[in-house]
């Protein structure tokens, strides 16, 4: 089986469409495909990149996240920092768990062309009590304003029949 795009996303992250009426990532894709311009539906692109968005936690908490956090930081980090991208299998030669590092589309300088999908089409959801080390110092920017973000509800019903599927293929 091949596939064109492949995602590297930690534990704690998702990819997820904003806007309600998209549900899976090629629905997303297609919508990132008609927001671009000509020139950029005339390019190439060796990844397409996730602006990182936090979902706090609450300390302690062993229940799992993802549908119990309905409130994520109002500021979005910026493109480029702590996002997640869909890698193109064929292009991209060399991947950081960020971004994509040697490609292929640009054979004289392997550099690579990244196209920075907007927050408003789809964001990555990352779930974390406090923001990563290196940004403690500005964590409070992101902390301290929130907003109500229920994107990820959509998924909830088909994901907890999906779980007790499974359990219940391998538990019976």
């Amino acid at each position: 089986m091949h596939f064109r795009y492949v995602a590297l996303v930690d534990i704690d992250e998702i990819i997820v469409p904003t806007e309600p009426e998209l549900i899976s990532w090629a629905e997303m894709m297609s919508n990132v495909r008609m927001g671009m311009t000509e020139v950029e539906k005339t390019s190439v692109y060796d990844a397409f990149c996730f602006s990182n968005t936090y979902f706090f936690t609450e300390p302690g908490n062993s229940k799992s996240p993802f549908f119990t956090t309905k409130h994520r930081s109002f500021k979005i980090s910026p493109e480029g920092q702590f996002s997640k991208c869909f890698h193109h299998t064929e292009l991209v030669d060399v991947v950081h768990n960020h971004a994509p590092i040697f490609c292929m589309s640009d054979e004289d300088s392997r550099n690579c062309s990244v196209f920075f999908v907007d927050p408003a089409i789809a964001k990555l959801n990352h779930y974390k009590e406090t923001c990563v080390g290196i940004l403690q110092a500005e964590c409070h920017e992101y902390k301290d304003s929130t907003v109500k973000d229920l994107s990820l509800l959509k998924y909830q019903d088909r994901v907890r029949q999906n779980v007790e599927k499974t359990f219940s293929d391998i538990f019976s």
